[in-house]
């Protein structure tokens, strides 16, 4: 397995749940594809707006996907990035 993640959609809301890539897979474009499978299933959906709270760490690989930090939340590990993507 290279990888996995999840989603939800509430209402207009397309929250990432989990993104997990095998560190011997990263810059290989997984995440990527994933993203991309998950594009089809919001648009599917009409959702226009991404959020996510991203690991701290990650936070490189988020902007580089277009993600934008609206603030931070505290989680029970640290504090995180909240981050969204408008999309079409």
């Amino acid at each position: 397995m290279l990888g996995f993640a999840s989603y939800k959609i509430t209402g207009d809301a397309f929250e990432l749940e989990d993104l997990f890539v095998d560190p011997s897979f990263w810059r290989r474009g997984v995440a990527t594809a994933f993203g991309r499978q998950h594009d089809r299933r919001r648009r599917a959906a009409g959702v226009r707006r991404i959020w996510v709270t991203g690991n701290p760490h990650a936070l490189p690989f988020y902007e580089s996907a277009g993600f934008h930090v609206e603030g931070e939340v505290h989680t029970v590990f640290y504090p995180a990035p909240r981050l969204y993507r408008a999309t079409l």
